[in-house]
């Protein structure tokens, strides 16, 4: 029964994927993204966090992304997540040789509520910018970014293996607009092992939902965290 749940589950969080598709024509791209994870708790329900990660674009030819990060986390309740963190981002622009450096600051508070082998994230978080933007002009334009993000995670039982998916929209804020310009759908497994040790698959989809040649990016994401 617990299966069929989290195929429910499934199909509810992509439902909105489907809705806002567009009928236009969509430019696609196939990218990948690595990333390593080092967390360490620095003190009671305080976890301080860094972050790297390549990313490979334009079909998976050439390096279109670097970023760093590091942040911390602080756990209130058992139910409750505060983090803030910075992030710099090197990104290549409009598909040429151009890279540009930004500055991301974000803050998010998430709740999360577990139904036995099922927990459920519900993620509210502001960044300044959406540094992932393509078009160097968009920096400028997309800024105060409002992302709630939905998340369903499933223990397999008796293994160290936790399927899950999420939705996330992105709200601009810039100018009083308030449009959703863009929403990301993730299916992924996380497998945990020495305890301390977590290894990641996903498949990500973007898309973009402007109504001029809007972009959709394919992606193929491993991650590894190591906590201390």
């Amino acid at each position: 029964m617990k299966q069929y749940q989290f195929i429910l589950l499934l199909a509810l969080f992509f439902l909105p994927f489907h809705l806002l598709a567009q009928s236009s024509k969509v430019v696609s791209d196939f990218r990948t993204r690595t990333t390593f994870k080092a967390e360490k708790e620095l003190l009671k329900n305080i976890t301080g966090f860094a972050e790297f990660e390549l990313g490979l674009e334009q079909d998976i030819s050439r390096i279109g992304k670097l970023h760093g990060e590091a942040g911390v986390g602080y756990t209130p309740a058992k139910y409750l997540d505060l983090e803030a963190k910075y992030r710099f981002t090197k990104n290549r622009k409009n598909y040429s040789e151009n890279y540009k450096l930004t500055h991301t600051y974000a803050f998010s508070v998430q709740y999360s509520k577990r139904f036995d082998l099922l927990k459920c994230y519900l993620r509210l978080q502001f960044k300044n910018i959406d540094d992932e933007a393509l078009q160097a002009s968009s920096i400028d334009k997309l800024r105060n970014i409002i992302k709630p993000r939905l998340k369903a995670k499933y223990d397999i039982w008796g293994t160290r293996f936790s399927p899950y998916v999420l939705s996330e929209f992105y709200f601009s804020t810039h100018e009083f607009s308030y449009k959703t310009y863009k929403i990301k759908n993730i299916i992924g497994v996380e497998y945990t092992f020495f305890n301390k040790n977590e290894l990641e698959l996903y498949y990500r989809n973007d898309r973009e939902l402007n109504s001029y040649l809007p972009y959709t990016y394919h992606t193929i994401g491993v991650g590894y965290c190591i906590k201390f």
